[in-house]
């Protein structure tokens, strides 16, 4: 059993020898809404509990899509998905990258329900346009899949801003 990080109260059990499990190698996941791409999950193996639906994965690299465009990755360690309430875990250096914004967190979830990445644990999000750079840390986080806030931007916790100009005209 591996307990993941941020206190997540929901350990991981890689012992699978009361339920049916299969090992996919070079797996990719495709989840589509409307006959249009919603995301793309590869990774170099998957280990498939079938009692549970659920995947265990190393190396997770997932490309988000907007109208069947690709707008947002996502890159960690290892994953956790939950094929029918739709939750993705992704823990280990997580990193979400999309046009102008990048976030970098210990462990984040998707939740394909609201369409929004939440995480409890210590993120910093940066947003980056052609005359200014600003940082934002703290502890836990609700974003959208363009990493925008919905209504107003809320780090539960230890927050902390930082904002510079990247052009020398004051």
């Amino acid at each position: 059993m591996v307990q993941l990080a941020c206190g997540s109260s929901d350990p991981v059990d890689l012992d699978s020898d009361e339920e049916q499990t299969q090992i996919v190698t070079d797996f990719t996941f495709v989840q589509s809404s409307g006959g249009e791409r919603s995301w793309i999950l590869e990774s170099d193996w998957a280990h498939y509990t079938e009692g549970d639906s659920v995947l265990l994965l190393p190396g997770v690299e997932v490309t988000f899509f907007e109208s069947d465009v690709p707008e947002t990755s996502l890159l960690g360690d290892s994953g956790r998905i939950e094929i029918q309430d739709g939750l993705m875990r992704v823990w280990g250096n997580v990193r979400i990258e999309t046009e102008g914004r990048s976030l970098v967190a210990p462990e984040i979830e998707w939740r394909e329900e609201t369409e929004m990445f939440c995480s409890d644990c210590l993120v910093v999000l940066t947003v980056t346009t052609d005359s200014s750079i600003a940082g934002y840390q703290g502890v836990g986080i609700d974003l959208n899949i363009n990493l925008d806030v919905v209504d107003n931007l809320e780090i539960r916790d230890a927050f902390h801003a930082e904002y510079s100009k990247t052009d020398d005209s004051r």
